[in-house]
């Protein structure tokens, strides 16, 4: 993210574009850009005394050229940020670097992303050029230490070298979003406004990674020039994918051809990530159904283009198969949207397929980072619901539903072959139980005919789940074989019976205090069970009590919202 000044507007009747009129920088943000740029630079001072190898001038200058060009193209937005395609050039010079001048050589690279701004020194906007050189060389920071663990952890192979660079640009997205929500609401932007704004804008930072991390090994390979070449037209990506395809296509209708494209391209992801792991064709099949059932279920349209259940099936996918099948989360989520989008214009399919992408990549990352176990996915999944729906709210109405589908992957994968198709019937069973609730967080298409007009359903559920929940809680202390998968499967039918009673708070509490109140007992009791599955699997006693805290919880809060609901009751 590049700030930028804003035009005002001339005295005359025209607008002067070669004239820049400067308002005043606020104190407070003159004072955060000079303390960013003061902290890149002892980190750039750290890095040579400690890496002791500086990165040699020319190919340092190799990769200030397309940088140059990413500074000075950008896509301008009206409170001062634009955005700019520098994040392929940093994770290219991340994986070029990464045998000499592992750490001086990204940084002192990012440190030139102010002083290239030509608009910049133009208008004498050095507060600009600071934080531009201070943000971008400490995100640049944060992810040479996230790439290189992973590189060394993967070995040092040109796919370990791509995994690396996309986990990489996980952690770069979420400190360069941290430091322009930072910027603009000192500038006098809400928060919140800033952050749905900005999460979605640099998610683009996840493909342009993975090309910046194939342009550089093709220079590794073939020589650095190639790099160059292949870097050259990057400047054009954010004007191409956040203003020209989406004008162009939000206004035609091209009936099922990008949706049905996007089925094919997820597919051919499953199956290569599939193929890498060795895995059976039961599990292509069995998650490539389960994806198209989500995708069958959802309803998208303009202002909800991502399915929620695209998340919820990339967190179950993650649990099920090992990490290194990112492939397949990816394409189970693109199979998802584009099932989805089937009847949707061309425009809103391109925003489905590629929102979905990257909320697969996103769960996928959060996971590789060192996330693996439950908490981590659903931790990922939560992330990946608030950058593609830009709605904060939704990641506590959804919490349960990721969790849910987290603990059915882990609990089916100790069983192989078929764990896959168990934890795909397994979360069509979850997903019915769950409607019966009420309305359904995600927008749903088939299932939401199953809503029950009165509480004698939900009450029906609430109970039996409670009942299974306890009842798996018991069997870990029975058997022996498969005590994890036991432990795992208490945990998704506490997660569903904690779903059902969220769906019952959103859809009869009315009183926002006391809606907020029963939201967050319900959700950070989800969480206690999410953090209690390891202590279950080792039968722990403190984590059969947390299950046992969950269904008392559930029924407390459940029981008033099934008088509101069933007619005939009295009510209090």
């Amino acid at each position: 993210m590049s700030p930028t000044l804003r035009h005002a507007g001339a005295p005359d009747a025209h607008l002067d574009l070669d004239v820049l009129h400067v308002t005043g920088t606020p104190r407070r943000v003159r004072v955060y850009a000079c303390a960013l740029l003061a902290l890149a630079l002892a980190a750039l001072v750290v890095a040579g005394v400690v890496d002791g190898v500086w990165p040699t001038p020319g190919v340092l200058l190799l990769f200030a050229v397309p940088l140059g060009l990413c500074m000075n193209r950008f896509v301008f937005f009206p409170n001062e940020v634009g955005v700019t395609a520098d994040a392929a050039v940093v994770l290219a010079a991340i994986v070029v670097f990464h045998d000499g001048a592992a750490w001086t050589g990204p940084i002192l690279l990012a440190l030139l992303a102010g002083p290239l701004d030509a608009r910049h020194w133009e208008s004498r906007a050095f507060v600009r050029m600071a934080y531009n050189s201070g943000s971008s060389a400490l995100v640049t920071l944060l992810a040479v230490a996230v790439f290189t663990p992973v590189v060394a952890a993967l070995g040092g192979s040109p796919g370990a070298l791509l995994v690396a660079a996309v986990v990489a640009a996980l952690p770069y997205v979420a400190a360069e979003s941290t430091f322009g929500v930072t910027l603009v609401v000192l500038l006098g932007e809400s928060p919140a406004t800033a952050l749905r704004h900005q999460l979605p804008l640099n998610a683009i930072a996840l493909p342009l990674a993975g090309y910046g991390a194939l342009a550089a090994l093709a220079g590794v390979e073939l020589g650095l020039g190639w790099t160059l070449v292949l870097l050259l037209p990057v400047p054009l990506v954010p004007e191409l994918l956040l203003v020209r395809v989406p004008r162009r296509l939000s206004a035609a209708r091209v009936p099922g051809a990008v949706a049905a494209a996007g089925v094919l391209v997820g597919i051919g992801l499953v199956v290569t990530g599939a193929v890498v792991v060795d895995a059976s064709p039961l599990l292509v099949v069995a998650i490539a159904a389960l994806a198209a059932f989500a995708g069958w279920e959802s309803r998208i349209d303009a202002e909800h283009a991502v399915p929620l259940l695209a998340v919820a099936v990339s967190a179950l996918v993650v649990a099920l198969v090992p990490v290194d099948a990112a492939l397949a989360v990816g394409g189970v989520a693109v199979i998802t949207a584009g099932v989805a989008a089937r009847h949707a214009s061309a425009g809103v399919a391109t925003r489905a397929l590629l929102g979905a992408l990257v909320a697969g990549l996103v769960v996928a990352g959060g996971v590789a980072v060192g996330l693996e176990a439950l908490v981590g996915i659903v931790l990922a999944g939560a992330t990946a619901v608030l950058v593609v729906t830009r709605r904060p709210s939704l990641v506590v109405w959804s919490g349960p539903l990721l969790a849910v589908a987290a603990a059915l992957g882990a609990a089916a994968r100790p069983l192989d072959r078929s764990g896959a198709l168990v934890a795909s019937v397994a979360g069509v069973v979850a997903l019915a139980v769950i409607v019966t609730g009420g309305v359904p967080v995600w927008r749903s298409r088939r299932l939401a005919s199953l809503v029950p007009a009165t509480g004698r359903v939900p009450r029906v559920a609430v109970a039996a789940t409670a009942l299974a929940a306890l009842a798996a809680t018991a069997t870990v202390w029975t058997v022996d074989d498969h005590r994890t998968a036991w432990a795992c499967a208490a945990v998704a039918i506490a997660e569903t019976d904690l779903a059902i009673v969220l769906a019952l708070v959103r859809q009869w509490r009315f009183a926002p205090r006391r809606r907020a109140r029963d939201a967050t007992a319900v959700a950070l009791t989800g969480v206690g069970v999410l953090l209690a599955a390891p202590g279950l699997a080792d039968r722990a006693p403190w984590a059969a009590a947390v299950v046992a805290v969950a269904v008392a919880v559930t029924m407390l809060v459940a029981r008033p919202l099934l008088r509101a609901a069933t007619p005939g009751t009295r009510r209090t």
